[in-house]
């Protein structure tokens, strides 16, 4: 082994002012939603405002680009300054008086920074099933606000029947129906699936989707136009509802 004090290293001993390399490998981020099956999180990725993928970082303002290296060995030179470190948002923007104060607002750092900063990985988790949940609920009120005249339909046949329940079925099937139709188109336009949209845009969406719907039924209600018409030409007159019905629905079929 060598002397502190001599300068020349013996075989084997790096430099004294060569720093120590780290052998250890990076520690990779971990992924809190490993536990999930590819199914379930798929289906979070594409049905919660909040994705697994971003909810980590949610809040938090984007990364700064990195600062130059510089070599070791060398010094900065005049010409070639190191910029000081620059945050990654604009502290003035929050200020009613722009750049009036740009020094006081140097420091400031919102609210929504400091508390996604604080977020645990469960808070993380949580606000992803959250989202999920809250989005699947308004995506039903809205179907069933889209589907207001089959609803007052079915309600209006409870009160009329002496058949009970079972007397109804026909407007509860369409009421059905038009709930799962309208669920589909809702979210297929993203509807409650984008944090931060305003309502009058998730309106324009869910008042897209009952146009869809209505468009839909309509062209329904065509085709069975149609097959009645041809069935009516094929064997004549209806010899009754039940025939001409279940004739109807295989036409439809064939088409």
């Amino acid at each position: 082994m060598g002397w502190f004090w001599n300068s020349t290293p013996t075989a084997g001993t790096p430099p004294a002012d060569t720093p120590p390399t780290d052998t250890k490998p990076a520690a990779k981020e971990k992924d809190h939603f490993s536990h999930l099956s590819p199914a379930v999180r798929s289906l979070l990725e594409s049905e919660a405002p909040i994705k697994p993928s971003t909810a980590a970082t949610r809040g938090l303002p984007p990364t700064p680009p990195a600062a130059p290296t510089i070599a070791h060995g060398t010094l900065p030179t005049p010409d070639s300054p190191h910029p000081p470190a620059q945050p990654s948002f604009d502290p003035t923007s929050y200020s009613a008086y722009g750049t009036k104060y740009a020094d006081l607002w140097a420091q400031y750092v919102p609210q929504s920074h400091i508390e996604a900063a604080a977020r645990t990985p469960q808070q993380a988790v949580a606000d992803v099933y959250h989202s999920y949940k809250d989005r699947k609920a308004a995506v039903g009120r809205a179907a069933l606000e889209n589907c207001v005249f089959e609803n007052e339909a079915l309600h209006r046949c409870y009160g009329k029947t002496l058949l009970g329940l079972t007397g109804c079925a026909e407007e509860g099937k369409r009421l059905d129906r038009c709930f799962r139709g309208q669920q589909d188109f809702l979210k297929a336009l993203g509807y409650m699936g984008v944090p931060g949209r305003s309502e009058e845009e998730e309106e324009k969406v869910q008042m897209r989707a009952d146009a869809m719907w209505q468009e839909q039924v309509r062209r329904e209600e065509g085709i069975e136009e149609e097959a009645k018409k041809r069935l009516e030409e094929k064997t004549g007159p209806q010899r009754g509802k039940e025939t001409v019905t279940e004739a109807v629905k295989a036409e439809i079929a064939k088409e």
